[in-house]
């Protein structure tokens, strides 16, 4: 056909073209939403808090670095405080279960 066209005309390449801008958030209403927030840094956070029970505390860990890592690829995302925040908590959680499994690990070689 004479109308016919390469299909990369009709088709640009997606690569190199920059990442969507943000849409303008209210600073305020961004600290109770998470919105445009990384998703690993909502995990982080909410792990975070339940790690003082100190089983998900691991998890929180691996979850805040996790999301410094989405926050390096994607800049326009926030919430490194949620991610400083799980690695934070999650590092003492993990410490004092270390130190129980240890407790209790002396306590039945000692029996």
């Amino acid at each position: 056909m004479a109308d016919w066209q390469p299909l990369g005309t009709l088709f640009p390449p997606s690569v190199g073209t920059p990442p969507p801008v943000p849409t303008p958030v209210d600073p305020l209403l961004s600290m109770v939403i998470p919105i445009n927030r990384s998703g690993w840094a909502i995990a982080a956070g909410y792990l975070a808090l339940g790690s003082v029970l100190c089983v998900p505390a691991p998890i929180a860990l691996f979850c805040g670095i996790m999301a410094l890592r989405d926050l390096k690829r994607h800049p326009h995302l926030q919430g490194a405080g949620r991610a400083w925040f799980g690695i934070i908590m999650g590092s003492l959680g993990t410490v004092l279960l270390l130190l129980a499994c240890a407790g209790f690990a002396i306590e039945e070689l000692t029996r």
